[in-house]
């Protein structure tokens, strides 16, 4: 009987364990989802608001805003700013670095150029 009961509790421990590890799994895979899709439309997201123009930090926030849309269509809500902020930011220096920017950027009137048109 005391057999019995030691089993038991062993396999409802290890239904417990079994349990949380599931849970653990899944919040690792929807992080390792939402580091996937953050560094894929990072580099897009840049282009992008390179192209819309403006001021370096409206442009950031545009490619910021861009990356957390991708994210919200993946049903991913929770992500931490700070590490979309970073993605943009790294991708914006290697983006500027290559040169790939380059090709992408407005050029903004100098004021002589506003008054004589």
């Amino acid at each position: 009987m005391t057999h019995e009961i030691i089993v038991d509790v062993i396999l409802a421990v290890i239904a417990l364990i079994g349990t949380i590890m599931c849970q653990i799994v899944k919040q690792d895979s929807k992080a390792r989802l939402a580091l996937q899709i953050i560094n894929s439309v990072a580099p897009a997201a840049v282009v992008a608001a390179e192209k819309i123009g403006g001021a370096g930090n409206v442009k950031f926030t545009k490619a910021v805003n861009f990356v957390q849309h991708a994210l919200s269509q993946a049903g991913i809500t929770s992500a931490d700013l700070t590490v979309i902020e970073n993605a943009v930011e790294a991708q914006w220096a290697e983006l500027s670095k290559t040169g790939t920017l380059d090709q992408y950027k407005k050029e903004v009137p100098s004021e002589s150029e506003k008054v004589n048109s």
